[in-house]
């Protein structure tokens, strides 16, 4: 490939990603808060307005999903790295093609950064016209669980860990992957279960 060519990639690549981060931010500046998570959708926005580095690269650089909880000033930005066309490999054992990749969850509250965890998975498929599943590989720390799974209907996250009061605490989140429709439970040993549903934003920077 001579170097006229890979320039030509290059700009290619270069300009849809410029393209997709335009998209993602014209969506996310133009979204109309209201209603029961008025208050979460607010603070998403005065964070993407101010061009907060955490926020901006969980949306910008690959799929993610904003799930606003009603009624409090809260949110949880769950992204999935999904490989490229390209990056697919068949496994060690055949008949199959894998990647790995990470996968991240960042829980605000009252617009500051409350929770971040950041797990390595894989996403497999049977050939390139099945539809990629993905499991994290990360073994927990002592005392804490954080897992997701994807397959082509929904994500499902897993997580337990320590709380302030010492206690353990385990959530899950599950969001349909069409609709964005999301469930959420919180379960301590020192407080009531809390439970949250709604629709996340879904941003796609490739597009």
């Amino acid at each position: 490939m001579n170097r006229l060519v890979c320039l030509g990639v290059v700009l290619a690549l270069t300009g849809t990603g410029v393209q997709g981060q335009h998209k993602t931010a014209d969506k996310a500046k133009h979204l109309k808060c209201s209603g029961e998570t008025e208050q979460a959708c607010l603070s998403f926005r005065q964070l993407v307005d101010a061009r907060d580095p955490g926020v901006w690269k969980a949306i910008s650089e690959s799929p993610s999903y904003v799930c606003f909880r009603p009624g409090v000033d809260a949110f949880v930005i769950l992204e999935l790295a999904i490989p490229g066309s390209f990056l697919w490999k068949r496994s060690s054992t055949g008949g199959e093609f894998q990647d790995a990749a990470m996968a991240a969850m960042e829980e605000y509250r009252d617009g500051t950064l409350y929770l971040y965890r950041l797990g390595l998975g894989e996403w497999k498929r049977l050939d390139e016209n099945d539809t990629p599943t993905y499991h994290t590989v990360t073994k927990p720390r002592k005392g804490e669980v954080f897992e997701v799974n994807v397959d082509g209907n929904e994500i499902v996250v897993t997580h337990s860990f320590e709380n302030r009061s010492n206690a353990t605490t385990r959530h899950s989140l599950i969001i349909r992957r069409s609709t964005g429709r999301f469930t959420e439970h919180y379960e301590s040993e020192s407080g009531n279960p809390l439970d949250y549903a709604g629709t996340c934003q879904i941003y796609q920077p490739r597009e």
